[in-house]
């Protein structure tokens, strides 16, 4: 007993802010209760004390972090920081151009801006999250910068979610808004779109939280979220394929399909790299290659879906305002 109550207090004297700091033997010294009770408490101190701050791996809440590179931080680093540019630029560019087409087209295209800004919003929250996870030592004698720590505060990369959620159904949305279609079709399309891409969004969080030991629940997820995935690709490329075909104009036609299987295809890279754990990725190499690959796939369907709707809206207005002038100067000529 002596041996561990010893070993007990070089923990309980290091005074370490927010950790238990008492003493088994001062709080049950007068207690009734035999000393196998006591040493396993002491034991419980002891090793959560080890937990949080020995294992380069540790779960706060459900947030797992892991002990990073320079190489591995500055990756995840530049890669958000590029994807917030983009972001912004986008926003900024479709909500001035969005006065350069006719008004009932404006709508798709400030839409467009409205995902790229509310993601911008999140890639600031991540971006500072991620900055506030890790600390970097003190620059050495020879100038050199060793590797980052772990601060004890959690990367949230709910915030991720949070910005899908939103914007998912805004980005179909936008894409509806620039097809043939009538009011009432318009309405159970957007209804349905953006259920279903919630519950696709909502579904795959709970997953998100676990990338090592057990990888039951990401794999169930995975499949539930997969289910909502495919019905909205099988609605965006066959349910509104009569839509798409009712386009007279073959280039407009042409980007809307393109604007259709873009945002397929980038959608089909989140699934991928929700996979990166189950294929044997693990610790910090799989959150860079989670947070890299995502970053890639929103800047496509958000900042290069969004600039397509904008070349939609500006060939149809184009198109309908050199139809609208020769028909003025038909009925002008026939008045005259």
């Amino acid at each position: 007993m002596k041996r561990e109550e010893a070993h007990h207090c070089s923990y309980v004297d290091q005074g370490m802010e927010g950790l238990p700091t008492f003493s088994p033997m001062e709080t049950f010294h007068s207690h009734p209760c035999n000393s196998l009770q006591i040493r396993l408490l002491s034991d419980l101190q002891i090793h959560l004390v080890q937990a949080c701050t020995c294992d380069p791996l540790f779960s706060i809440m459900g947030a797992e972090m892991y002990e990073m590179t320079n190489v591995q931080y500055q990756t995840v680093y530049n890669t958000l920081s590029f994807s917030l540019a983009s972001m912004m630029a986008t926003t900024m560019y479709l909500w001035f151009r969005s006065y350069a087409v006719m008004n009932k087209y404006q709508s798709a295209v400030l839409i467009s801006g409205l995902v790229t800004f509310i993601a911008a919003y999140h890639y600031i929250r991540i971006f500072n999250s991620w900055v506030e996870a890790y600390e970097f030592p003190a620059a050495g004698t020879d100038g050199g910068i060793g590797d980052p720590s772990l601060t004890g505060v959690p990367f949230n990369d709910a915030y991720r979610y949070m910005d899908w959620l939103l914007t998912v159904p805004l980005l179909l949305l936008e894409i509806l808004l620039v097809m043939r279609l009538d009011a009432d079709t318009l309405s159970t399309k957007g209804w349905t779109l953006g259920l279903g891409s919630a519950l696709m969004i909502v579904s795959g969080y709970y997953g998100e939280l676990t990338i090592t030991g057990d990888l039951t629940p990401r794999w169930i997820c995975w499949f539930v979220s997969m289910c909502f995935f495919l019905y909205i690709v099988y609605e965006l490329m066959v349910g509104l394929g009569d839509a798409t075909n009712s386009e007279s104009d073959p280039v407009i036609k042409g980007k809307i399909q393109s604007a259709q299987l873009m945002t397929v295809i980038s959608w089909c890279t989140y699934p991928v790299v929700y996979l990166f754990p189950m294929l044997g990725m693990s610790g910090a190499t799989s959150v860079v290659g989670v947070q890299v690959g995502y970053c890639i796939s929103d800047i496509i369907s958000k900042c290069g879906v969004g600039l397509i709707i904008y070349q939609i809206t500006a060939a149809k207005s184009a198109a309908e305002a050199k139809t609208g002038g020769f028909a003025e100067s038909m009925q002008g000529a026939l008045l005259a």
